[in-house]
């Protein structure tokens, strides 16, 4: 990335004046922040707005919690890159020498809607003003070509003091100031988006927020939750989880966790199998041993997920780390496994979610020859019960359900196929129904990076009126049916919890990104 060697700095002044004085028995704290008129201040390229609005001026107050700070009216300014390069901004807050609360550590800043820090949390950077004692970085990041963006900034006395001396007759004063520099070149989406996660924000949201720096290999799905997923052969969706390599299939929006909140979260797989074991088994006399398609109750959910350590075969042998024996054949056939070395740590497994996964429907389910967009709406279908006719095929008496809470799964058939970019056909691929993903039409699934060249499972039922015991998997070449007993590879699929930041990486095989998780 080459920088213009002259760097423009802007500064912004907002006087934060905080007086606190004891009335009584509680303390009254002021702050007001100034800024009488619309100021616009203009280089040939580049223009910070700060329009009049209200200033925040709290009185006969007293130090408030996190909740109470979040019905007041933050103060707000926008800056706009008025250019036709990319730009970066640093916003700082400096604390000026006529301060007289000694420890800034009792104030708390929310900035951007992020989670409330102390003062003293955020970074010391250079100060800029002749009269600033110390400056702290609020944010850095990027603008585009004719970008604006807008900030919101709340200042506050926190609950805890510990001594009311600490802030009787004290005043807090402060400017913020905003430095800002031109690029030659655009930067790099990696960098965005690891910038962005650094400062603060979600994971998701500077995905969805910063697609348009990687239009090559980010797209969305236009279906009815728009999400945003990784196309191609190889896009730089590597992820380092778990010491492994895993990918990124992208930014899944909607997901709903236990309380039926939504949000939007990352959903990543590994990139390798962990091998070769039947979706689900049965006794001889249950649907002729062919297994069950409810993967709330399926061996492989069994295997992969804590809490079910009783189970004599299987049971969370992959969370963890054991070895045991595991289901690989029709009528409850069993193999030795081993997970010791190849599956979860205590590290990672801090990193997943619990979500709501769909299981899809009888809806359309008789249907093996979807399309992309028919797939996805079966997934998430509602409709419950097993279709079959076939007694000896058909006698489980397990119910079906259309939703599962859980934390480790498989990929659906729709990821697979939103995960093409067709060499360019992509929306060829999508018109074309999956069973038909065949060698007359292998630019398909060559340009897609979920595409093993092995059969694996999907995590979607097939329910017809043959057999309740049938899954859809992703065959070496198309999407077909099969028994849930069959033996065929695994690659575990999981949702990132929002918290989960990228610390560094590129997100290229050589140097995938990096996480790290933190608990605010």
């Amino acid at each position: 990335m080459v920088r213009n060697n002259k760097k423009i700095y802007i500064t912004i002044v907002i006087l934060v004046g905080v007086i606190l004085l004891i009335a009584t028995s509680y303390a009254l704290w002021q702050i007001t922040l100034k800024q009488a008129d619309e100021n616009r201040l203009t280089t040939s390229c580049f223009r910070i707005n700060f329009k009049d609005q209200d200033s925040i001026n709290l009185t006969d107050t007293y130090p408030m919690s996190d909740e109470e700070v979040k019905k007041l009216k933050p103060y707000t300014f926008t800056i706009t890159n008025t250019c036709n390069t990319h730009a970066t901004y640093q916003v700082n807050l400096e604390i000026l020498n006529n301060t007289t609360l000694e420890n800034i550590g009792l104030i708390k800043t929310s900035f951007n809607e992020k989670s409330p820090s102390i003062l003293t949390d955020y970074l010391t950077v250079d100060n800029t003003l002749e009269n600033a004692i110390t400056s702290r970085k609020l944010e850095n990041g990027y603008l585009f070509p004719n970008e604006e963006k807008t900030f919101t900034l709340n200042l506050w006395i926190g609950e805890r003091i510990e001594n009311q001396e600490d802030i009787i007759n004290k005043m807090f004063n402060s400017k913020v100031t905003i430095i800002t520099s031109f690029l030659k070149e655009k930067p790099s989406y990696a960098s965005v988006i690891t910038n962005c996660s650094n400062n603060g924000y979600k994971m998701a949201e500077c995905m969805l927020d910063n697609s348009k720096y990687d239009t090559e290999n980010l797209v969305f799905d236009s279906t009815s939750d728009n999400n945003l997923r990784y196309v191609g052969k190889n896009p730089n969706n590597y992820i380092d989880f778990n010491n492994e390599k895993w990918r990124i299939i992208g930014v899944m929006n909607n997901v709903e966790d236990i309380t039926g909140k939504t949000s939007s979260h990352l959903k990543i797989v590994r990139d390798t199998s962990i091998g070769e074991y039947s979706w689900d088994s049965s006794a001889s006399n249950i649907n002729d041993g062919y297994g069950i398609n409810e993967w709330s109750q399926a061996d492989l959910m069994k295997l992969m997920n804590p809490g079910f350590e009783n189970e004599a075969i299987g049971g969370s042998l992959y969370w963890n780390r054991k070895s045991g024996t595991c289901y690989a054949g029709m009528s409850n056939a069993v193999k030795s496994c081993n997970f010791e070395t190849t599956c979860l740590t205590e590290e990672y497994k801090e990193m997943i979610d619990d979500v709501i996964w769909h299981l899809g429907s009888n809806s359309v389910s008789d249907k093996y020859n979807n399309l992309a967009s028919e797939f996805y709406e079966f997934e998430r279908g509602e409709i419950t019960g097993k279709t079959c006719n076939v007694w000896s095929r058909c006698n489980d008496t397990v119910e079906r359900t259309t939703k599962w809470l859980g934390k480790v799964g498989i990929i659906y058939v729709s990821d697979y196929a939103y995960a093409t970019n067709g060499e360019s056909k992509r929306d060829t691929c999508l018109d074309i129904t999956l069973y038909n993903w065949n060698n007359s039409n292998s630019y398909c699934y060559n340009d897609d990076y979920l595409y093993k060249g092995v059969q694996q499972f999907s995590l979607s039922p097939f329910s017809n009126p043959l057999a309740a015991g049938y899954v859809f998997s992703i065959q070496p070449t198309f999407v077909a049916t099969g028994r849930a007993s069959l033996v065929e590879n695994v690659y575990p699929s999981l949702y990132l919890k929002e918290n989960v930041k990228i610390t560094s990486g590129d997100g290229s095989n050589d140097d995938p990104y990096h996480l790290e998780f933190t608990n605010n």
